[in-house]
């Protein structure tokens, strides 16, 4: 299984606060240990499948939730599939 550490150092923070699990630096949200969740920024009122929201973020469900991102256009990259307005990667 491919890691998820890509998704879960740090991220542009939307607004005043980060996602649980997170913390604020500057401009960003940052992790605060190795074991936090996945997370990114919600699109629309929606969270993909295996993801709850948490303000304007997006925070799996587990551990081992599969990587998302942001669908472009109407496709998605290799070894993702569509999920909403998301691409979730596939397991």
């Amino acid at each position: 299984m491919a890691s998820h550490d890509d998704t879960k150092s740090a991220m542009d923070r939307v607004g005043s606060t980060c996602p649980s699990g997170y913390y604020k630096s500057g401009d960003y949200c940052v992790a605060s240990r190795a074991e936090s969740k996945a997370a990114t920024e919600r699109i629309g009122s929606t969270c993909p499948s295996g993801y709850y929201r948490s303000g304007e973020y997006c925070v799996a469900g587990k551990q081992t939730a599969p990587h998302v991102m942001e669908k472009v256009d109407s496709s998605c990259p290799s070894g993702y599939y569509k999920s909403g307005d998301y691409c979730k990667r596939q397991e």
